[in-house]
């Protein structure tokens, strides 16, 4: 019997079993009854279902690593994983897990595997959020295999490299206004796809994947942003969540003078009716950047440099995660460093007082209590002894002090 305690403190089976045809294999459960005696009868009983032919993963043979690749990229594709995502998933697997660890056995990798992978990305110069990709990927691959045979995934010490959190690059008010400026010159189209990146904050696959149905210009003009596009393919956008973005005056004045092409329903296409590609919209970024003597930056500094904007007008966190639809809150706080003020506002908080009625409340401005009328210390101390003579005590103890005392 093979039985054996994991370092969690959990019983299981770890048991290489003889089938019917002669052939091994590897079973790697928990027990449900955790104690020595329950996962020795738990190991006899999946043991005699083996023999019997009644384990029905008994005859399935363990992957390695290198032979899982395909079958867990076809698995991700049918659940909706966007090209772009398959394609960074796939270039990490070949290009270091699998030359590291695609010899192993999925359900033999250990923390030690990711150690070698980690080091191998960190000695060639990879940086620490690569590398921490390929850390989860492999650590996704290994609990996807183990959900589908119906086995308790693994707990490993995967290892994730610390990096520094840096602050989101954009362009300042007189750049934006320079950007505009050379957009406009090139045309309405161009023109458009700044402003879809500065005042509405769409990124570019969004920017690529919108049509005129997502845009309510009269009345409250809107946008509503309910796909991204990959190569010549739109999914839902990212995080899965629409949002409607209200636009700007400037930028409801130039989508009215896009030519709009009946044959297709995108906004913007290239000189050929079709949707543009990533690479025209670096292309076209490029030109106005260099019309309007900008070096650095690229087009997704426009979307940042909308967050940034947002932030430095107080708008508040939530409202900027909302509009630029983060998933998460930690995302839109890497914009708040353009708050102008706030911690000196925040120290000077400090300095204020309570309102006369000695409570706090929120949304009020705080103002100083009028001041409490002085007693006499000598009347008070008067009618002090007058009250300790009365209880007829021996000595004056004291009933209140003078709060200058």
């Amino acid at each position: 019997m093979t039985v054996r305690r994991t370092a969690r403190g959990r019983w299981m089976v770890d048991a290489h079993i003889q089938t019917p045809t002669g052939t091994s294999v590897r079973i790697r459960k928990v027990s449900p009854l955790q104690t020595r005696r329950g996962a020795e009868r738990f190991e006899r009983q999946l043991r005699e279902a083996v023999v019997a032919g009644t384990y029905r993963r008994s005859l399935a043979k363990v992957p390695t690593i290198g032979e899982y690749v395909e079958p867990y990229l076809r698995d991700l594709a049918s659940r909706g994983r966007k090209r772009s995502t398959l394609m960074s998933i796939s270039g990490l697997l070949r290009n270091w897990i699998v030359p590291r660890v695609g010899e192993r056995l999925v359900d033999a990798i250990k923390t030690a595997d990711f150690s070698t992978v980690r080091q191998a990305m960190i000695e060639k110069g990879r940086s620490g959020k690569t590398t921490n990709n390929a850390l989860v990927v492999l650590s996704g691959m290994v609990r996807h295999w183990h959900t589908e045979q119906d086995l308790r995934p693994p707990a490993f010490r995967v290892g994730l490299v610390k990096t520094a959190k840096t602050e989101a690059k954009f362009y300042t008010d007189d750049e934006v206004e320079l950007l505009v400026e050379a957009a406009h010159e090139l045309g309405s189209d161009m023109e458009s796809m700044l402003l879809l990146g500065v005042d509405a904050g769409l990124r570019m696959s969004e920017i690529r994947a919108l049509q005129w149905g997502d845009l309510a210009l009269q009345d409250r003009p809107t946008v509503t942003v309910s796909r991204t596009r990959e190569g010549d393919e739109e999914y839902p956008p990212k995080g899965w969540a629409s949002r409607v973005v209200p636009l700007s005056v400037r930028l409801v004045d130039v989508l009215g003078s896009v030519v709009r092409n009946l044959a297709d329903p995108h906004v913007l296409l290239d000189r050929w009716g079709k949707p543009l590609t990533r690479r025209m919209v670096g292309t076209r970024f490029a030109g106005i950047k260099e019309r309007a003597g900008i070096e650095h930056g690229t087009f997704h500094t426009t979307r940042h440099t909308f967050c940034t904007i947002l932030a430095a007008r107080g708008v508040p966190p939530k409202t900027i995660q909302e509009l630029a639809g983060h998933a998460d809150l930690s995302t839109t706080q890497r914009y708040l460093h353009a708050m102008p003020g706030a911690k000196d506002a925040a120290i000077a908080a400090l300095a204020r007082r309570p309102e006369s009625s000695g409570e706090w409340f929120p949304g009020r401005a705080f103002t100083s209590p009028p001041a409490a009328p002085r007693r006499s210390t000598t009347a008070t101390r008067d009618s002090t002894l007058a009250v300790a003579r009365a209880s007829g005590q021996g000595r004056v103890v004291p009933l209140s002090r003078d709060p200058d005392e």
